[in-house]
């Protein structure tokens, strides 16, 4: 995402946005965005919290992102085998 920032005009940034907020509300499956250092401060903000309050994690990097799928996968097991 932080590579489209830079150049997709804002419109199209948002109309991104909205789509995976809409994605998000239509499965039950966890999704996350990652956008990176590179984009404008003032969008990339506006986009974390636009997504943030949909529930959609944002990370800066691929790594802190697959770490983080790692560790909800790990715990999603964890607790589907406890509760079994």
């Amino acid at each position: 995402m932080g590579i489209l920032v830079g150049r997709l005009p804002w419109s199209a940034i948002e109309s991104i946005n909205d789509a995976l907020i809409a994605f998000k509300t239509k499965q039950d499956k966890p999704i996350a965005v990652v956008l990176t250092h590179g984009a404008s401060i003032k969008e990339r903000r506006e986009t974390e919290l636009k997504l943030s309050q949909a529930s959609i994690p944002v990370f800066p990097t691929m790594e802190r992102a697959a770490k983080a799928i790692m560790n909800f996968s790990r715990y999603s097991r964890f607790d589907v085998a406890k509760s079994g």
